[in-house]
């Protein structure tokens, strides 16, 4: 599950520097170029990387912060969670929520979610990061539920 930020000036919810959220004392120009848009599933922060041409990354809150690729650009990571949530209706659509809750999905609608997404930012598929676990997770609960 994603989080995002409000439009608000609150520290907590709105959009804002990683290093209003967090002290990092000395290290605090090592993490000022991240500015925080939301949440992962685990709590880390999703960030714009303003030191790199505002790629999207996640970074990892229990590694020091470290960070993994998310999106190239905050248009490529607007069209993914469009992509997804039309993966989402079409399974939805077919099998209804017991189907989504199940993990019921074809191989043609998992290969359309994947294309469509590799034809936006190939990247965010071919590095270890957020979508790439993600649909491997989907598969690899797709294949444990089919088990049972």
């Amino acid at each position: 599950m994603l989080r995002f930020a409000n439009d608000t000036d609150d520290i907590a919810y709105g959009i804002t520097k990683l290093t209003n959220l967090f002290d990092f004392e000395e290290e605090r120009a090592k993490f000022d170029k991240y500015v925080v848009i939301g949440s992962c599933r685990d709590g880390d922060p999703i960030v714009i990387n303003t030191n790199e041409n505002d790629i999207i990354e996640e970074l990892d809150h229990e590694d020091l912060f470290s960070p993994i690729f998310f999106n190239s650009s905050i248009n490529a990571l607007a069209a993914f969670i469009i992509i997804y949530r039309d993966f989402e209706d079409s399974v939805l659509t077919e099998y209804a929520e017991e189907g989504w809750r199940n993990f019921y999905f074809t191989d043609d609608q998992f290969d359309l979610l994947k294309s469509r997404m590799l034809y936006i930012d190939n990247k965010a598929l071919m590095e270890y990061g957020f979508w790439k676990d993600e649909l491997d997770i989907l598969v690899s609960l797709r294949k444990e539920y089919l088990k049972k």
